[in-house]
Formats: structure tokens, C-alpha cells, sequence
């Protein structure tokens, strides 16, 4: 959002947002900021999906889906991964009102053992053009690594550059040794 408006692009920005501290963070990077009164995309009306948008961005909790949770990571049998299926249910309202509206989401890679719920995600995020892909941070300069899944209608993936990730031991104190 920060850089369309360092392009000159005016931007309303309504969120729905649960995190206190995040809906905090937005009103200050955006003071005209509407926040829904719900914040809970799991509890949105007909209010909000009458509303025509030219952008929305999906960022749902993705401690449904984490790697980090092993063979524990419950997918769309976790209740938390509500969020991300309710506003799918709202994109597709959305695109309804206004069939041109672009579409972000992200997301993060997911394990194997749920790789039936991440076909139901690529569908459930599934865009007119550009397409559904795997990216990490690491490999446009980051200094740590971010796998994550995105979906996006106006981004085409091959036009990102790539560099090798930054070596670990770049981030290290002086005399530190990376561990093996």
C-alpha cells in the first residue's frame, strides 16, 4: 500500500483486522483508515459485500498450515483457518459487485501431509491471470528465509529478479561460526 501511494495512487483502505496491535500499527501508517466494525472476517454483512473494491489483499492466519508445526499442522480442520476461508467467501462476493477488482493473497508453504488442503487453497485463491506461486524472501535479498504462496492477478512472477540468498554467516557477529 505504502508504495501505490509513493506512486501517487489515492488509496481508501477499509481492513478487518482481529489483532488490536495491528489495527493500532495501520491507523498510524493510515490515518483514514476504516476499520470494519466486526474485525472478524468470519463475521462480515451484506454492508461490506455490497462495496465495490479495486484491490483486495488476503493475508489470513497461517498457523493452520505452518511447516513449523509438523505433522501437527491441522489445515482447515483448525478452526483459525476460518479467517482465510471467509474471505475467500468475500472475494468472490466482491468480484460479484465489481468484476475487475485485482486480488493479493499470501500465504505459507504448506506441509505434505496437507497437500489436499492446499489444493483447496489454490482454488479457493484462484485469479483471473498471473497465477498461483511459491516464492521466498530470501531469493530477492532478504536475509533470512520466508517461504510463502501467493496469489496474484497483476503480478508476472517471471518479471521479479532473483539473487542468490544472503549467506547466513553474513548475518553472524564478528568470529561467530554458522552451526551445521
Amino acid at each position: 500500500v505504502c508504495a501505490l501511494m509513493d506512486l501517487g495512487f489515492r488509496i481508501n483502505l477499509t481492513s478487518i483486522e482481529r489483532n488490536g496491535k495491528c489495527r493500532e500499527v495501520l491507523s498510524q501508517l493510515f490515518p483514514d483508515v476504516v476499520h470494519y466494525h466486526s474485525h472478524d472476517t468470519t463475521r462480515v454483512g451484506s454492508d461490506l459485500r455490497g462495496m465495490s473494491f479495486d484491490l483486495m489483499v488476503e493475508t489470513g492466519p497461517c498457523v493452520s498450515f505452518s511447516r513449523l508445526a509438523g505433522s501437527s499442522a491441522k489445515g482447515f480442520q483448525d478452526t483459525r483457518a476460518d479467517a482465510t476461508v471467509s474471505a475467500c467467501d468475500l472475494k468472490r462476493d466482491l468480484l460479484r459487485v465489481n468484476p475487475q477488482m485485482s486480488f493479493l493473497a499470501e500465504n505459507t508453504v504448506f506441509p505434505l501431509h496437507l497437500a489436499e488442503d492446499f489444493d483447496r487453497l489454490q482454488d479457493m485463491y484462484r485469479v483471473r491471470k498471473g497465477g498461483i506461486f511459491k516464492h521466498n524472501a530470501a531469493t530477492t535479498g532478504e536475509g533470512a528465509s520466508r517461504p510463502r504462496v501467493y496469489a496474484a492477478d497483476f503480478v508476472d512472477r517471471s518479471l521479479i529478479p532473483m539473487v542468490e540468498p544472503v549467506p547466513s554467516s553474513i548475518l553472524l557477529s564478528r568470529g561467530a561460526a554458522p552451526v551445521d
